[in-house]
């Protein structure tokens, strides 16, 4: 899996999960339209646990070179 395909991956399983649980987080972390602010924080945040999640579950795979 490409690098562009595990981020594209994150951030669509990271925006479901946060706006899932958009409705019973603190009116303080939910994000707002077109402001930075700790919702925005919180999202991102979301997204970067999904992008371990899928980075585990699809290792990436480096070539070395030996050489031959």
């Amino acid at each position: 899996m490409s690098k562009f395909t595990k981020s594209l991956l994150a951030v669509i399983l990271g925006n479901v999960v946060y706006f899932s649980v958009l409705p019973y987080l603190p009116p303080m972390v939910r994000h707002q339209r077109f402001q930075i602010d700790p919702g925005l924080l919180v999202d991102v945040s979301f997204c970067l646990i999904a992008y371990a999640v899928v980075d585990l579950l699809w290792p990436s795979r480096h070539r070395t070179r030996t050489g031959r």
